[in-house]
């Protein structure tokens, strides 16, 4: 079973860039079993990395309301295109698209639309607590992190993914020690 852990958002927009910082720090710490990969505020750009996985999870702040509605709350959300109708394609692919903001919904539906993907796909997902440009992390986000590794773990433990090593203690220590915009 081959999974690509994909984070996302600008880091230059607070809680947004929490999935690709969360990411870097995954990677920098050394973890076993899957792949990990910085998507940042590529967009389309990251079409190309996607491909050829059996299960793509991403990290990403979501709206509240979808996994919980305190910043912090955390949840896992399936992304199925399978079960998207023709008049949500046409949704999809006919509404105007910023080349950076894409949902991982509509990356999935891209790469699904286009054969290039027929695996799972899922978000991790963290209620923010702020997105405006400037701001750093916020406290419940980074907070979160525990949780968010907890729920990443047991996802990939269902998907069958085999010998695992996330180091929990050092991710969460980089994250908390976070106290600035990161833009590195």
């Amino acid at each position: 079973m081959r999974v690509l852990v994909v984070g996302l958002g600008n880091r230059m927009y607070g809680d947004d860039g929490y999935g690709d910082l969360l990411a870097q720090f995954l990677e920098e710490c050394g973890v076993y079993g899957f792949d990990v990969f910085q998507g940042s505020h590529l967009g389309l750009g990251m079409l190309g990395y996607l491909a050829g996985y059996d299960a793509i999870v991403f990290l990403d702040v979501v709206e509240p309301g979808l996994v919980g509605d305190k910043p912090g709350d955390v949840g896992v959300l399936e992304i199925d295109p399978s079960r998207a109708d023709t008049a949500e394609y046409a949704y999809m692919f006919s509404r105007e698209t910023d080349n950076h903001a894409v949902s991982p919904a509509h990356l999935v539906a891209l790469l699904y639309a286009t054969g290039q993907y027929r695996g799972k796909a899922y978000v991790v997902g963290v209620v923010p607590q702020t997105t405006e440009f400037g701001r750093p992390l916020s406290g419940p986000v980074k907070r979160a992190t525990p949780m968010v590794l907890e729920r990443l773990e047991k996802l990939l433990v269902r998907l069958g993914v085999r010998s695992i090593s996330i180091p929990k203690e050092c991710v969460v220590e980089k994250m908390m020690n976070v106290s600035t915009l990161v833009l590195d």
